[in-house]
């Protein structure tokens, strides 16, 4: 039986909460003992082994969505211990310094604020830049579900709107960078990769399939040097162009699928112990047409022409070869 990802997650969930509960340490030699227990009960999960932990060798530090959320558990809870045995020593001071900032107390009372329905979207998006700053600090102390569970807001339709406020408050007036210099950036690609490659994307009429050739083919002319694992751990397979493109953008027919590709992909890379880095999302409703080149009249594709012209070369030394020698027969014959 193989396991989906929210099964996975209840999985870890599971096992994670029966060791927290019961006070067990678990050392780095133990999660490939704990692994093969979770092989022995569910064989199904045995291809994907590296979903939940990779050993590393050297100096290299594990990882692995188990090890990484126990780790990550067991830092916060030494944060809080260290934390209340700090109050206990500070008792003596409580009145003295407050526990909590003026400024941190009301971002606090607007965070409780948002997750409440009946404001209209305007005051939310307020709301929203008054609390950067608490949302940075949380998502550095929880995992990715506390934290959107702690954010509800970003369930939201219009959750892009938040995105786009947290982007520029990080990273002030380049949000539409991308968009400003596109342009610019597709006129000096063109030219180069007329130059270097078989540059499809000149022969598409539509802005968008023109747009997303012109990202892919950027793997063409930068490519990846990650290699694949087969099950014995070796790197046998280098990443193909395709493999570039897929881990850059992904393109889907319908964004129903984005779940599914994306969870395939996560599992294709961390069973050969590789990273994933942030991709494009393109959503093609229609195939991105990209016409045949058209064979100019009386004229042949360059490929064709080059071995039109040896051929041609040859033929002509052939010809002027059988002519030197019907000369040379002529003058014998006299």
């Amino acid at each position: 039986m193989f396991l989906s990802q929210d099964m996975k997650n209840d999985l870890m969930s599971i096992i994670l909460e029966e060791i927290f509960s019961t006070g067990i340490t678990i050392k780095y030699s133990d999660f490939s003992v704990l692994l093969d227990e979770i092989c022995c009960h569910l064989p199904g999960e045995e291809k994907c082994k590296d979903y939940y932990f990779i050993s590393r060798d050297g100096k290299k530090n594990p990882s692995g969505k188990l090890y990484s959320k126990y780790k990550n558990r067991r830092s916060r809870i030494k944060l809080k211990l260290a934390q209340n045995e700090l109050l206990e020593k500070d008792e003596d001071l409580e009145n003295q310094t407050p526990e909590v900032s003026e400024s941190d107390r009301i971002a606090l009372s607007l965070k409780l604020s948002l997750n409440r329905d009946g404001d209209n979207w305007d005051l939310v998006c307020e709301k929203w830049k008054k609390t950067f700053h608490l949302r940075q600090q949380e998502v550095k102390q929880l995992d990715s579900q506390e934290f959107f569970a702690a954010w509800l807001k970003f369930a939201y339709a219009q959750a892009t709107d938040l995105i786009e406020i947290d982007f520029e408050m990080m990273y002030p007036r380049r949000s539409s960078f991308l968009f400003s210099k596109w342009e610019a950036f597709k006129n000096k690609i063109f030219n180069f990769y007329d130059y270097n490659i078989s540059n499809e994307a000149k022969l598409c009429k539509k802005i968008d399939s023109q747009d997303y050739l012109i990202s892919i083919l950027l793997c063409a002319v930068l490519p990846s040097t990650a290699r694949f694992k087969n099950e014995k751990g070796k790197f046998i397979k280098g990443a193909t162009i395709l493999d570039s493109q897929e881990s850059f953008v992904l393109r889907l027919t319908t964004i129903n699928d984005y779940m599914v590709q994306i969870e395939r992909i996560i599992y294709k890379y961390y069973t050969s112990g590789l990273t994933l880095q942030p991709f494009v999302i393109v959503t093609l409703y229609q195939h991105a047409h990209v016409p045949k080149r058209k064979q100019e009249k009386g004229k042949r594709p360059q490929k064709r022409r080059k071995k039109a012209k040896a051929a041609d070369q040859e033929e002509a030394a052939s010809q002027e070869a059988v002519a030197d020698k019907a000369d040379d027969d002529k003058a014998h014959g006299q």
